[in-house]
């Protein structure tokens, strides 16, 4: 199962998922609109990654976020998006 955090009104929803699933994946979004465009890549982060941060705004309406227990939940998701993946160079997920 795959949760999407969009907007900045997710900013604390993300966090919160990522404090509830400290062994899980997330993708953030490459480009600006990547998701809603449907074309571009995803880079794929293990939760805790440092390449994120911690301040507010941590998710934005620019860039979204996808977040799964499952790396496979992500990879099948980005499939069927059409989307690559491209791993994190800082927590080299996978």
């Amino acid at each position: 199962m795959v949760t999407l955090f969009s907007g900045l009104e997710d900013d604390q929803a993300f966090k919160d998922w990522m404090k509830q699933h400290q062994n899980g994946f997330y993708l953030n979004e490459g480009d600006m609109g990547t998701i809603r465009r449907g074309t571009g890549k995803m880079i794929l982060h293990k939760v805790g990654c440092s390449h994120l941060g911690d301040g507010e705004g941590v998710v934005s309406t620019t860039y979204a976020k996808v977040a799964a227990d499952d790396y496979a939940d992500l990879v099948d998701w980005a499939e069927e998006k059409r989307l690559e993946i491209v791993r994190c160079s800082r927590c080299k997920p996978m």
